[in-house]
This record gives C-alpha cells, structure tokens and sequence, in this order.
C-alpha cells in the first residue's frame, strides 16, 4: 500500500486497497468495515489523495491529482460507498504541493487549500430539497434507466415519458424547484 493521508472516523480511517479502490478500516479490530469506494476509471486511489469525513460522517470527500495542474474531488456515500459527485479543479500553475481538502462546519462546502499559500477553492455541493417521493421518478428522467422485476438496472422503455407524463413532469419540476 501507498503512502496516503486518511481521514478518521470513530477509530476508522480510510485508505487505499491495491485493486484500485478505497476501504475504510476499524483500527481498534484491526479488519475492513464499510463499504468499498469504487474509483471513477479515469483515476487512481493512492499516494496523492487525502481523504476525510463530513461533519455527519455520512459523506467522504477525496482528493486526487490527475495531472500536475489538475486535481480532482469525489464525493461519496459513507453508508454504502456511491459516488455522489465529482468536481474538476485545473490551474495554469503547478498543484504538486498536495492540497488539504475538507468540509464547512455546516458540511454545504467542500474547501481545498493548498498549504503554505493563499491558495484556497471553494464548491458549494448540490443540495435536492424536492419532496423524496418524487426521487424515483428523477433518476429514472435523468439516468434514463428503470428497474426490472428482478432488481436489475435496464434502459427505461422508450414510451416511458409519454405514458407517464405527469409523473416526470412533476418529478422534474420538484427537482428545480418549480411550483407543481
């Protein structure tokens, strides 16, 4: 294993596994507890990423270098290790001075710094304050995938949209915030 920083969590920390993805480990019981985080393809778990937990420890922010001025954030689910979001960071200067990443008090904000400078970024993270009923109808409009009888995931039905107009519309409405 690489030399990393981790994030602790409750006698937990987060590190990289060789098989490219990231686990979390109960120091105290010395094993792997929690879900594994599944790396995007076009990155590397490993040296050059830091870890941490929000403020619910519900989330877990990491960042990793994917060129000298390019950096990367993944936000994932502490709960069952999904990828929730991902945000880009490029400059014209050289990154190879890691940066510390971390969350606001209020766990709104995720705040990169890269030490020994005034250097500091800033993303404000997506928040969905639509009615949770209407959750389904979302991903299926923005992922264009339903779910079988037996669980699976398979492309929605090409009429879907149209025999379930209201169904969509009010889902999407409720996303952006839209009166129904």
């Amino acid at each position: 294993m690489s030399s990393v920083e981790v994030g602790l969590r409750d006698g937990r920390v987060l590190a990289p596994i060789s098989d490219g993805t990231a686990g979390q480990w109960d120091v105290r019981a010395g094993r792997r507890v929690g879900p594994t985080l599944i790396k995007p393809s076009s990155v590397t778990f490993g040296a050059g990423s830091t870890y941490c937990y929000d403020p619910t420890q519900t989330r877990i922010v990491r960042i990793n270098f994917l060129s000298p001025t390019s950096q990367r954030l993944d936000l994932y689910s502490a709960g069952d290790g999904d990828l929730l979001t991902s945000f880009a960071k490029s400059s014209g200067t050289d990154m190879q001075v890691k940066s510390n990443v971390c969350f606001s008090a209020d766990g709104r904000r995720l705040i990169a710094h890269r030490p020994g400078t005034t250097n500091v970024t800033a993303w404000t993270l997506p928040e969905y304050t639509a009615p949770p009923d209407q959750v389904p109808a979302l991903v299926r409009l923005l992922t264009g995938t339903g779910v079988d009888p037996l669980g699976e995931f398979v492309p929605l039905a090409g009429d879907a949209l149209c025999t379930e107009p209201e169904t969509y519309r009010r889902a999407f409405r409720a996303w952006n915030g839209l009166p129904d």
